[in-house]
């Protein structure tokens, strides 16, 4: 049965309804405990939330199926260490298989996570490279549904320290995901979706598999509607922290060197900035470009021996970075919101202390490259300083 949405029984926060255009919702639930979630109006959100479901049996029954028969590829990892940091944060913790790329236990997974619906974590297995190779959608995903987060290897990756703690800051970054305590599911009866992950808002579709084996089975096609920006700029600012601490000395300089920089230099100074490396940014909204110097911080040795950054992630992260050190109370106030919801309204709070619609333009930016460059843009404006240079 679903619950009755009429305004008796809702208690809707009117302070977060204009101009953040999200509202707070809590839900009365006789006989059972109050149920808050972000209701997105403009996203249609009103006619899919439904009386959440528990966690199907199906996918627990899959998960441990995952934890028991899926060998795992951890040599070189410090498994522990990446769940002691995050634990020491405040956050809770779920499980990790680490698998090799294309591997048997690869294959595993695929047809375990095929079995409940949910093959769209990873790219479409038919579609291979010029080698043959499955494509890979990531390096590594939580998956929700099935609380359970999957870490991606290549075989010699154990073979090189670097790329070993780049593993481990992927799972970090995972584990930041996966302690999102929002865990009520809802949608179809028989695939429900946990609706929300941290920032992230999403829907599901539900769709009938043809490929042979599996007629007669569904899958769940999952779209984001918002807030990735936020969400990924979080899990992704703690993963660059655990990279930062734990990275040996020896490679520490070896990224300096990279970089012809000498130790004795005074970090942020302009002989350091200097030697770091430099993009060029196209600012869409004024037709400016401008010089950034990327943070050693973010930089990792690529697959060639060169010095290299993730795009998709840096944007993300270096802004949630730079908001941080404008407003203190964020870090503080990012942990808060992954298992209470008046931790999500200080964060938009906070955000919107520096501009009255932040949140919202920050909530409707995708997780692609473009949108990132738009909102590190949009966040280096409002906090000033010398990040970016005008190119001359």
């Amino acid at each position: 049965m679903n619950h009755d949405l009429s305004a008796s029984n809702l208690d809707i926060d009117t302070r977060l309804r204009k101009p953040y255009n999200d509202c707070i919702l809590r839900a009365l639930n006789p006989g059972g405990p109050l149920i808050y979630f972000i209701f997105m109006k403009d996203k249609g959100l009103w006619a899919e939330w439904k009386h959440p479901h528990e966690r199907p049996e199906k996918y627990i029954e899959a998960r441990n199926k995952v934890l028991a028969e899926v060998r795992q590829y951890t040599d070189g990892m410090n498994i522990s260490k990446c769940y002691d940091f995050v634990r020491s944060l405040g956050l809770s913790t779920t499980d990790c298989v680490v698998v090799r790329k294309n591997s048997e236990s690869y294959l595993k997974l695929i047809e375990i996570f095929n079995s409940v619906g949910f093959l769209s974590s990873f790219k479409n297995p038919d579609s291979t490279d010029s080698t043959g190779e499955t494509k890979l959608h990531v390096n590594g995903f939580f998956n929700t549904q099935l609380n359970l987060i999957v870490i991606f290897r290549d075989e010699d990756d154990a073979d090189s320290l670097q790329r070993t703690l780049r593993s481990e800051a992927d799972l970090v970054h995972e584990l930041v995901h996966g302690s999102s305590e929002y865990k009520e599911f809802y949608g179809h009866e028989n695939l429900p979706i946990n609706q929300r992950v941290g920032f992230i808002i999403s829907k599901s579709s539900v769709e009938p598999l043809e490929s042979p084996g599996y007629e007669g089975k569904f899958k769940v096609n999952i779209e984001r509607l918002g807030g990735s920006f936020l969400e990924e700029g979080t899990a992704e600012m703690f993963a660059v922290e655990y990279l930062e601490a734990n990275l040996p000395n020896s490679e520490r300089i070896k990224r300096w060197k990279a970089r012809g920089l000498d130790q004795s230099m005074e970090i942020g100074s302009d002989q350091y900035n200097e030697k770091l490396q430099k993009i060029t940014l196209l600012n869409s909204n004024n037709g400016v470009e401008y010089i950034l110097s990327i943070p050693i911080k973010y930089c990792f040795f690529d697959f060639d021996g060169q010095v290299g950054f993730n795009p998709h992630r840096f944007f993300q992260a270096y802004a949630l970075e730079l908001l941080c050190a404008r407003l203190p109370e964020l870090r503080g106030a990012l942990i808060k919101s992954r298992d209470d919801v008046n931790g999500v309204r200080e964060v938009i709070k906070l955000l919107n202390s520096l501009d009255s619609n932040l949140y919202v333009d920050l909530r409707e930016l995708s997780e692609n490259v473009a949108d990132s460059v738009e909102g590190f843009f949009r966040i280096t404006k409002l906090v000033g300083g010398s990040i970016l240079a005008e190119k001359k």
